[in-house]
């Protein structure tokens, strides 16, 4: 198993695999990476982020069978503990690329119901979150 700098999911790290290998095909996810998981009002009146990093994945639509391999990862229930590699939201110093984040957390299924006309599922978020860091070599 190789980590690499693109979209990777898995029940542990041992078999973490990107989303292609997985069989998501319909491409990358829309992402947004938040390093805390609630904003504190302090007393002098300004705000302080506190708590786990949380992480979105939205895709407008995936193609048949691509939402099952997902929700496979949380065999029935609606959250799960799951390694995943994401893109962060920031940019590598004097690059183009982004910056990746290796975590351990627990992944969340959509809250609302799904839309699945023609086999297809439409709007599709999953969110991870409570998120620690792993140091992988």
């Amino acid at each position: 198993m190789t980590i690499i700098d693109t979209y990777m999911l898995g029940s542990t790290i041992d078999d973490i695999e990107t989303l292609e290998e997985l069989g998501i095909t319909t491409g990358d996810p829309d992402a947004s990476y938040r390093p805390f998981s609630v904003i504190d009002k302090l007393g002098d009146g300004s705000e302080e982020g506190n708590g786990f990093p949380v992480v979105t994945w939205h895709w407008a639509g995936l193609l048949p069978g691509e939402a099952d391999l997902l929700y496979e990862f949380l065999s029935g229930n609606i959250s799960a503990p799951v390694v995943l590699k994401t893109r962060l939201n920031r940019l590598n110093m004097g690059a183009s690329d982004y910056q990746w984040g290796l975590f351990g957390g627990i992944m969340s299924w959509m809250s609302g119901d799904e839309q699945n006309p023609v086999l297809h599922t439409l709007d599709v978020t999953i969110t991870f979150s409570n998120l620690i860091p792993i140091s992988y070599p």
